[in-house]
């Protein structure tokens, strides 16, 4: 049965828009939840995205957490446009996340935490040059070096709701760790990696496998699930 909705909630979520995604969310915020005229008229340039990032790196947040989370959604609102080859990605991570954790009985406060760490993992994307993020084919050495520095940038950015979200925050810069140890940016490994993290990384390889990008082409959902069984 799980397979089922896995596959149908797939075929759904890539026919949703980013913004209205968020919009739909049902994340439980430290506060109240943001204004989404508000959000829509702060989704705008280049250059105002920018600022954006550059005021959440001086810690330019909000003061409470419901004003960092409002931010923080801006930025993943932003991401779409930044990082346009993975567009809809964090959303569907979401989604996946969320069934994952269901799956293992996780709910109430844990599992809106959980699904806010899903939404979240890419966000330090936003730090990485969009020439790099939108090249087509294959990176070189050196590109996928700085692209390897996203979780610790994400890391950063959301430093700001880490209080509120807990041990599921470390989902932001461990979700491309590894089991063996082989992942980065810290080399972690087994149950030293947070469970949200290894749920994340999860939803996340099963997003990219079964997505199109520039470099190749996406596979079956069954056989993501075939690949992800004989890897794990």
């Amino acid at each position: 049965a799980s397979t089922v909705v896995l596959v149908v909630v797939d075929k759904v979520a890539r026919r949703l828009l980013p913004l209205a995604t968020l919009f739909g969310l049902t994340l439980a915020f430290p506060d109240q939840a943001p204004s989404r005229f508000k959000l829509a008229l702060r989704t705008g340039s280049l250059g105002q995205l920018r600022a954006r990032v550059a005021d959440a790196r001086a810690g330019g947040l909000g003061d409470t957490p419901a004003e960092a989370a409002e931010r923080v959604l801006e930025l993943v609102v932003a991401l779409g446009a930044h990082d346009r080859l993975t567009r809809g990605h964090s959303e569907r991570v979401r989604a996946y996340t969320q069934m994952i954790g269901e799956e293992m009985g996780i709910d109430g406060v844990a599992l809106d935490r959980l699904r806010w760490s899903g939404l979240l993992h890419d966000i330090g994307k936003l730090m990485i040059s969009s020439q790099i993020l939108n090249r087509p084919g294959t990176l070189t050495r050196d590109e996928f070096e700085i692209i390897k520095q996203h979780p610790n940038f994400g890391r950063e950015l959301v430093a700001p709701l880490t209080e509120w979200l807990g041990d599921a925050a470390r989902a932001v810069w461990e979700h491309h760790e590894r089991w063996d140890g082989q992942g980065y940016p810290s080399g972690l490994s087994g149950t030293n990696i947070s469970l949200a993290a290894r749920i994340v990384s999860v939803a996340d390889a099963y997003d990219v496998m079964t997505s199109a990008r520039s470099y190749k082409k996406p596979v079956s959902s069954a056989q993501a699930r075939a690949d992800m069984t004989r890897c794990s």
